[in-house]
């Protein structure tokens, strides 16, 4: 047992034993800050007083902690202020003084604040489903209130890490088709363009596009989520169905981030990435107005206006009002598609020019023993690479560019785990441009 020092109080371990001063005399010196110290006030200012007080009283110099154990003693902590900055009104006050912003939290303060670890709040963050979803939201919502914002650059590296210690391969996105047979979708250039854009951008990023087919014997929607689920897959993007008005409805969304190409799925809205078939059409309508075009017709199977949410009827009908003194032509839109039914609308309306999205009807005019440009101007909505070898007019929708958005758009729910049928659908659209050949010209 040793003996206590004059001026202090023997104790065990922690409490008084390294007093220099006794309780009588701390709580003196103390007074001139009682109230700040009850409040917990700002501990740079606090410290610094309280040290100069000390080194004054005991003649000599006193390190940091020692003051922070002498103020601990009595009531006040160096706590973590968790504060939003000054502009929110939300501030650190100095008694008397003016006040201070403070920086957003970092995630350890997060952490304490919580009560949790940092891989807790990390996890939480990145709504991970591996935790409660009332532990999610407990701290989602201390993070708002908080004004917590995580580090983009530490967001990516950490990205970067989990996946190499997890998997050494590329991880996949699937891409799902519905078309009855496997390989249908792909004699289709848009559609084939879609995926090859999308796969080019997956590989950028790290990934791989692997295809997986709805139409599978035995396959069901549900069954699909499961597979896909069981691979540890996180992203799907859904290719353009084989009609205009498909549903997915036993598919299990909240298992996924998801991206729909196109409007062809309608049940659920996912977010999507198209063309910008409405302005496509303005533009292609404008085009053929400055060269010289009045009384432009627009002929096509209905199914492919209905595709694209009426996106071409839309535009068709603000370009053509934008014409002066057009003539209004009525469309030829119909599921009954045939060069009969073409010719008669062709022989009775007598358009200068023709707008369509059908890659037969250049063959019908050649059929009907009608010239372009030189009898009748002739455009097409989206150019295909026979098209455009062939110098047809009309616009290019830039596909490839298409997939690709969903693909970034696809990447970007998957950095925040967003997941299922979102409240608020986002859009990616890209634009069209407007390809000038030798089916047109100027009048």
């Amino acid at each position: 047992m040793g003996r206590a020092t004059p001026g202090k109080e023997p104790s065990g371990r922690g409490g008084r034993r390294w007093a220099l001063l006794s309780a009588v005399a701390e709580a003196q010196l103390l007074a001139p800050w009682a109230g700040l110290i009850a409040a917990g006030g700002n501990g740079r200012v606090l410290v610094a007083s309280v040290r100069a007080a000390l080194e004054k009283k005991l003649g000599r110099t006193v390190s940091v902690s020692v003051v922070y154990r002498l103020l601990g003693r009595h009531g006040w902590r160096k706590t973590v202020r968790i504060e939003k900055t000054a502009t929110s009104g939300n501030v650190d006050r100095v008694a008397g003084g003016t006040p201070s912003p403070l920086p957003a939290p970092t995630l350890r303060a997060l952490a304490t604040l919580a009560g949790v670890s940092r891989t807790t709040v990390s996890l939480a963050l990145r709504n991970k489903p591996s935790l409660p979803v009332a532990t999610r939201e407990r701290i989602q919502a201390l993070a708002r209130k908080h004004g917590y914002q995580p580090d983009p650059d530490v967001g990516k590296l950490m990205e970067k890490i989990r996946e190499r210690k997890h998997n050494r391969q590329p991880d996949v996105i699937a891409y799902l088709t519905a078309y009855p047979e496997r390989a249908t979708w792909r004699e289709h250039p848009t559609l084939l363009h879609y995926f090859e854009g999308a796969s080019a951008r997956a590989r950028e990023c790290g990934y791989q596009m692997e295809e997986f087919w709805l139409a599978e014997p035995g396959m069901t929607a549900r069954r699909m989520s499961e597979i896909l689920r069981n691979r540890g897959i996180d992203g799907v993007i859904v290719a353009p169905m084989p009609t205009p008005d498909a549903a997915l409805t036993e598919f299990r969304w909240d298992y996924f981030s998801t991206v729909s190409l196109g409007y062809s799925l309608v049940s659920p809205t996912l977010c999507r990435s198209c063309n910008h078939q409405f302005h496509a059409m303005q533009l292609l309508m404008r085009e053929l107005h400055l060269l010289g075009y009045r009384d432009i017709g627009l002929a096509m199977r209905e199914d492919h206006d209905t595709r694209v949410n009426h996106n071409w009827q839309g535009g068709y009908f603000v370009g053509r009002n934008l014409i002066p003194e057009h003539r209004d032509i009525p469309l030829l839109l119909t599921p009954q598609w045939s060069r009969d039914d073409f010719a008669r609308w062709l022989d009775r309306h007598r358009p200068e020019a023709v707008v369509t999205t059908g890659s037969e009807v250049r063959e019908w005019l050649r059929d009907l023993g009608i010239h372009t440009p030189r009898e009748l101007g002739f455009a097409h909505g989206n150019l295909g690479p026979e098209m455009l070898r062939e110098k047809v007019t009309g616009i290019d929708q830039h596909s490839a560019q298409v997939g690709a958005s969903a693909v970034d758009l696809l990447l970007s729910l998957m950095r925040v785990n967003e997941r299922g049928v979102p409240e608020i659908p986002r859009l990616h659209m890209v634009e069209g441009s407007f390809v000038q050949g030798r089916t047109t010209r100027k009048r």
